[in-house]
């Protein structure tokens, strides 16, 4: 008979999720690359706050807000704490 002897090594790694605030200064109009304001974006509906994308009202092309910022299509600033 042979006997083995099993560790088991078990890593939790801890998960940070960090939320941040910002404050959208201009849009980038997908139609005339124009900044316009926030309030402009959504009545034009370039902006769509309750799904949080960024939207070409033309096409129907959209991407997320957090992408539309990585791309400078929404400029924005820290908000204050």
């Amino acid at each position: 008979f042979l006997s083995f002897v099993v560790q088991v090594w078990t890593v939790v790694e801890e998960v940070k999720t960090e939320t941040k605030k910002w404050v959208i200064t201009s849009v980038v109009d997908p139609r005339t690359n124009e900044k316009i304001s926030f309030d402009d974006a959504l009545l034009e509906r370039i902006l769509d706050q309750e799904n949080g994308k960024y939207c070409n009202p033309e096409s129907g092309a959209e991407m997320s807000i957090g992408e539309a910022i990585d791309k400078s299509l929404i400029q924005v600033l820290p908000a204050n704490q």
